[in-house]
This record gives C-alpha cells, sequence and structure tokens, in this order.
C-alpha cells in the first residue's frame, strides 16, 4: 500500500487518549512527520481534546516518538496554539533525546512545558 502522495511511505504514527477528569494525556509512538500529523489532528478532533467536556491540560506523552520533522514540530506548534486560544495548557512529557535536540535548537524547549515523565506532568496539570 503507498500513501496518498505516491511515495511508498507507510504512515506510522499510533495515538491513543486517556481523559483523568479535566487532564488529557495522549501518548504517542513512531514517526511524527509530514505524512502522520494528520492522524494525531484526527485523533484530537475526534476524542473531543478541545470540547466538553472541560479540558484543563492535554500531555503529550512523546516517549514513543522515534522520528520527527519540520512537519511534526509545526503541528506541537499548533496545537499549542489551539490550546491556548482554548484555554487548554499543554505538557509535554518523556520526551525522547531525537526529539529534545530539535526542540533545543528551535528555542522551542521554552516555548513548551517539558516534564521528564507523565506522572510529573499529572501533578504540574493538576496545578493550574
Amino acid at each position: 500500500m503507498t500513501s496518498p502522495t505516491g511515495s511508498g511511505h507507510r504512515p506510522n504514527l499510533t495515538v491513543s487518549l486517556v481523559r483523568r477528569e479535566q487532564i488529557v494525556v495522549v501518548r504517542l509512538g513512531g514517526e511524527l512527520d509530514l505524512h502522520t500529523v494528520p492522524i494525531l489532528r484526527d485523533a484530537l478532533e475526534s476524542g473531543a481534546v478541545w470540547g466538553p467536556p472541560a479540558t484543563r491540560a492535554v500531555i503529550l506523552d512523546l516517549s514513543g516518538i522515534t522520528f520527527c520533522d519540520s512537519s511534526g514540530l509545526g503541528e506541537l506548534i499548533a496545537t499549542m496554539k489551539h490550546g491556548q486560544a482554548a484555554g487548554i495548557r499543554l505538557l509535554l512529557s518523556a520526551v525522547p533525546a531525537v526529539m529534545a535536540r530539535l526542540l533545543a535548537i528551535t528555542g522551542l524547549d521554552k516555548a513548551f512545558i517539558i516534564c521528564p515523565d507523565t506522572d510529573e506532568a499529572l501533578r504540574r496539570a493538576a496545578e493550574s
């Protein structure tokens, strides 16, 4: 099976959502790139992350990410902005080295709330 672009790339991103009262934990695994960002976007929309019931914070658990390109970074920024517009905090947790380096090089490590693990992110999200 080839992708719609004909490149032969098979989207390789898994997304699972768990709601813990007003906090949504989104676990990502695989590649976050041009071909897979729609999977993340669709999961956030279909999972009612931005709407009722009221969400205070979204935690993106990035521990399973193996690759990220500029489209993936762009989607993280778009997700943060969408959350800000809705009054929802976005936290990144368990950021793997490949992602931490990209965030540092681009200066985005200063824009995001980054936690070492999801438990810490849950604590910080509950404080807000």
